[in-house]
């Protein structure tokens, strides 16, 4: 009965947007049912959910402070989005681009640049990204190996064809 009632809250609060209080209810749901498959479900949708829209809002955030040329504040924004866990890229390619741009921490902002890649792998901006930075790097396979793999998302990529006859 307890299960049953933490679904339908998990429920109402998804039903409303409330996507953190849905996730709550029903993580308690699969605690008191563990064989509740649609509570895990559910769950698992909510808290994907909560932790995009908590990224989004220090995105959004950190955006207002680059226009101010806040910086360190915009890298502290960044920083709490890509730990939001996001399924977005963009919150992984825009840190890493300020990382590349203020610090000089490459290797840093190389591994944002993988997990941007790694969240939404069809995109073709963030795979042009990580091989430019693999080339301003020197690692010219893994550039080789990223360059190729825009031709294969976009065959006509005339800007990889050229960076890689010159790589090859």
């Amino acid at each position: 009965a307890k299960a049953r009632k933490h679904m339908e809250e998990g429920e109402r609060a998804l039903a409303q947007g409330r996507n953190g209080d849905a996730a709550s209810n029903f993580q308690l749901a699969m605690t008191l049912d563990p064989r509740n498959t649609k509570a895990k479900a559910l769950f698992t949708k909510s808290r994907t959910a909560h932790r995009n829209g908590k990224a989004e809002e220090f995105y959004r955030r950190a955006q207002e402070a680059l226009i101010s040329e806040d910086h360190k504040r915009a890298a502290q924004l960044l920083q709490e989005a890509v730990d939001c866990k996001p399924t977005r890229g963009k919150y992984y390619s825009e840190f890493a681009k300020l990382i590349n741009e203020h610090t000089l921490q490459q290797r840093v902002a190389l591994e944002h640049m993988k997990k941007a890649v790694e969240v939404e792998p069809r995109s073709v901006e963030y795979t042009m990204e990580l091989a430019a930075a693999y080339v301003d790097l020197g690692m010219p396979t893994n550039a080789v190996r990223a360059y190729e793999r825009v031709l294969r998302l976009d065959p006509k990529n005339s800007v990889a064809t050229k960076v890689l006859k010159r790589l090859k």
